[in-house]
């Protein structure tokens, strides 16, 4: 289990150091990679470079036309921009049911029980990681991510 505390190391088994500033942008690679989940960072062949271009449809002067995203894209995003990239890379996480509950902040974790009224407080002694680990099965197990995207057993 992989917990992304603050007083915890952040090195994460299997991330190699092509992806490493791409898994520090945007955590939930890690969590694809560790799923065994294949993702694009190469644009596909024949698209424009250094320009998102998905499609888009935008409101200009109460007309809704259809046209190129158009932002700056990034290398190693394929081609996208960051918002459509983090799009694309949530829509893999949501299709293989993959929870991200590991890859909370300590922070993270917290606001999460507090959503979902997930209670157990620390107990006597109990040191950051113990607690931390404790709590985020605790979330797992009581809080279903949906009906959409089912927790993984």
């Amino acid at each position: 289990m992989y917990l992304n505390l603050p007083d915890l190391p952040k090195h994460v088994p299997g991330v190699d150091k092509q992806n490493l500033l791409s898994t520090a942008c945007f955590p939930c690679l890690c969590d694809l990679q560790n799923n065994g989940v294949a993702f694009n960072t190469e644009p596909p062949p024949g698209t424009q470079t250094g320009l998102c271009g998905v499609v888009e449809q935008k409101d200009e002067g109460g007309q809704q036309p259809d046209s190129d995203c158009a932002a700056q894209s990034q290398p190693g995003h394929a081609g996208l921009c960051e918002k459509h990239y983090r799009e694309y890379l949530v829509s893999l996480i949501n299709s293989h049911s993959i929870d991200p509950a590991p890859l909370y902040s300590s922070n993270e974790l917290l606001l999460a029980c507090r959503r979902y009224k997930v209670e157990d407080p620390r107990r006597e002694g109990e040191d950051s990681f113990t607690y931390f680990s404790r709590v985020l099965q605790k979330l797992m197990d009581e809080e279903p991510l949906g009906d959409k995207v089912p927790r993984k057993k």
